[in-house]
């Protein structure tokens, strides 16, 4: 496990619940610790393992931001299991601004950058001109009403997308070496 697990908590385990019902209290903020104990229930449909921390730094350089962290909630997720750590970082502005999100430790917006061809077929198959402008977490489309089990939902969809991009680039190299063109391959695929 990585080092970012301090206290980590398993979802399936009534004593570890307790536990993590205890870890909550602890929160300094009380909008914010309400929030996340509304958010809890969430977390338990969509996560294995959960890790809560503290942060008192005043400037991160790594996160390039200057809100003060507040909490640091780390989570495995359970519909994939390899090596699928999300890690939101919330500040005391949450929820009026989303938490910073990171995925396997790689900032979020590194995740939903495309490359001009990634957008043509976004554009072609899900009717989306890039991931960054229509994700929750963009600041534009950012509502106190999106909680944390919104964006790990958002997570899982944009993973679908960026396989269903890299299956039409597979299909068209196979499609363009080995098919004519009168078949319509991606009528049939897609």
């Amino acid at each position: 496990m990585n080092e970012s697990f301090n206290n980590v908590y398993d979802l399936d385990s009534d004593m570890d619940l307790k536990l993590l019902a205890m870890e909550f209290e602890n929160i300094p903020s009380n909008h914010i610790k309400k929030r996340i104990k509304r958010e809890f229930k969430d977390f338990k449909q969509n996560c294995s393992l959960i890790s809560v921390n503290y942060n008192d730094y005043k400037y991160n350089h790594h996160y390039k931001v200057y809100d003060k962290p507040l909490l640091n909630i780390t989570v495995m997720d359970k519909l994939y299991k390899n090596n699928n750590v999300y890690s939101f970082i919330i500040n005391e502005n949450y929820p009026f601004k989303p938490p910073i999100i990171e995925i396997n430790f790689v900032n979020y917006s590194v995740f939903l950058k495309t490359s001009q061809l990634s957008s043509m077929i976004l554009r072609k198959m899900h009717n989306i001109n890039c991931l960054c402008c229509n994700t929750i977490t963009c600041h534009s489309n950012w509502s106190p009403s999106h909680t944390i089990n919104h964006i790990i939902l958002e997570i899982r969809k944009y993973k679908r997308y960026k396989k269903h991009i890299i299956y039409k680039i597979f299909a068209d190299k196979i499609k363009n070496k080995y098919l004519i063109d009168d078949i319509d391959l991606d009528s049939w695929l897609w």
